[in-house]
């Protein structure tokens, strides 16, 4: 009896064996694996709802900022649970890493630099996992693009930003408005072309720092806008948008336009823009009388292209500072600079003479209700897919804001941008 139970108990002790040997050939344990698989797919999840979001925002600067958040959003997933897994099992630490660059072979260098950072004392151990090394280049997921210049700050490393055009797109990047500016013209014969802005005495050339030291009045009052958006103004928008058809709502866009043109032309004139002070008075003098008042387009078929310009732009051009950031009631986001402006623009409007103040307000409401209804969805996406919907929409409009100041730069990530998604995270 003695010798039976004896032999049983060796077999299940060498079974146990065999199995821990076969788990350990094969890698890490099945829930480990699950845990690096279910972060590795959420990310990719984010990835494609930040591709959908920029190709429908049509605004390269701040798509390419979500993409590249996007991808540092999967660096951090990713490493994350490489870290935890490794604090409780030291041992396998090897094999852990290996698991995660097969299934993550983009965050490779994000993974790695976590690790190490983590466990120094694994560093050389880690260094010789499969798929570790740094001279070989990354595996990258299928639409990646060239890999995003590193943060100054923070442990980890940014893996490729995704492109705009599409999953399985080629590996190029799309030119940013400031580059288009200065490339050669491509326009069709007989359309005007306007040489690029001037840049501020101080030359810059990124997008401006975001400055929110009133980050906690901003907060509430951008709840309480949240509120007010969410039960009025968002509502009416979307039934505007619904019952409008399509070329109505674009003839009154049009029309919007056109009735902003004297606000356009000031501001031309004071930035010194000759060519486009002349497209604004031709477009004005066209659509006025043939376009029926703006409904039809008319100046765009003589190759006259609209453009923007306001007075906070025009500050910009002489070199004044941005300000701080502000969240306004009902009105949203700003900056002192461009609340100035605003108030600037409105006495180079006409209309502030000659319309009473209940027709002022009419077409004021007018405006923000066509503006908000063309942002319903890329509201509705980034709401979806930010992780601190403040931050998010206060990047999107420096973004934004850094296109028509023409501070979109290629190749280079605002430091600001960059603080604020690490809030956000």
């Amino acid at each position: 009896m003695r010798t039976a139970r004896g032999q049983f108990t060796a077999f299940a002790v060498l079974t146990v064996l065999s199995l821990a040997a076969a788990a350990n050939a094969q890698g890490v344990s099945p829930d480990v694996r699950s845990r690096l698989e279910a972060a590795a797919a959420s990310s990719r999840a984010l990835t494609q709802n930040s591709l959908a979001l920029g190709q429908s925002l049509q605004n390269p600067a701040l798509a390419r900022t979500l993409a590249e958040n996007a991808a540092q959003n999967a660096d951090t997933a990713i490493s994350t649970v490489v870290v935890t897994e490794i604090s409780r099992q030291p041992r396998a630490a090897e094999e852990i890493v290996a698991a995660a660059l097969a299934i993550a072979p983009a965050s490779r260098s994000a993974i790695l630099a976590a690790a190490t950072a983590a466990f120094p004392a694994n560093t050389t151990r880690l260094a010789s996992t499969p798929g570790a090394n740094l001279g070989v280049p990354a595996v990258q997921l299928v639409g990646a693009a060239p890999s995003v210049p590193p943060r100054s700050s923070g442990a980890l490393t940014p893996r490729t930003a995704t492109p705009l055009s599409g999953v399985g797109a080629a590996s190029t990047r799309t030119p940013l408005p400031t580059e288009a500016a200065v490339a050669p013209s491509s326009a069709p014969p007989g359309q005007l072309q306007r040489g690029p802005r001037r840049l501020p005495p101080g030359g810059a050339s990124g997008p401006e720092t975001i400055s929110d030291p009133l980050e906690g009045y901003n907060r509430a009052m951008f709840a309480v806008n949240d509120v007010f958006d969410t039960f009025v103004l968002r509502p009416i928008a979307a039934t505007y948008g619904y019952v409008t058809p399509t070329f109505a709502k674009e003839a009154v866009r049009r029309a919007i336009n056109n009735i902003n043109s004297p606000v356009i032309l000031a501001n031309d004139l004071l930035q010194i823009d000759s060519v486009g002070a002349g497209i604004t008075v031709g477009r004005f003098a066209i659509n006025s009388t043939i376009g029926l008042l703006g409904l039809i387009d008319v100046a765009a078929s003589f190759g006259l292209e609209p453009h923007h310009a306001d007075f906070g732009q025009t500050m910009h051009r002489y070199g004044v500072g941005v300000g701080p950031y502000l969240v306004l009631p009902v009105l949203g986001p700003a900056t002192l600079r461009d609340l100035t402006g605003r108030g600037v623009d409105i006495f180079f409007d006409p209309l502030t003479y000659i319309l009473t103040t209940g027709q002022s307000l009419a077409v004021g409401g007018t405006k923000g209700l066509v503006k908000r209804e063309e942002l319903l969805m890329p509201l509705e996406e980034l709401r979806a897919s930010a992780v601190d919907y403040y931050a998010a929409l206060r990047s999107a409009y420096y973004q934004n804001r850094a296109v028509e100041l023409g501070l979109a730069n290629a190749g280079s990530s605002s430091r600001a941008v960059d603080k604020l998604f690490d809030e956000a995270e």
